[in-house]
């Protein structure tokens, strides 16, 4: 039987301009930068267990999940209507 995975989260801290999504919980045995501003915490066995975003809101990210997000929504709501 499949492991179910825990529920990705997104944190977002507008004092530092931080986005952070979370995957899963434990303690990062690598931290690598896989970009400008962008850090990849690994668990032991590699696994990705959180990215943060620094400068998101000056990349555009934010603005872009927004876009996403609403699209997202407004496929949900035409699929729902009869």
């Amino acid at each position: 039987m499949k492991k179910e995975r825990p529920p990705l989260r997104a944190l977002y801290d507008p004092e530092s301009d931080i986005l952070y999504f979370h995957f899963m919980d434990g303690t990062a045995e690598e931290i690598l930068e896989a970009g400008e501003n962008v850090i990849v915490e690994l668990d032991k066995k590699g696994r990705i267990m959180g990215i943060e975003v620094w400068d998101a809101s000056k990349k555009g990210v934010l603005k872009e999940l927004r876009k996403v997000v609403a699209s997202s929504k407004t496929t949900r709501q035409k699929k729902t209507q009869p």
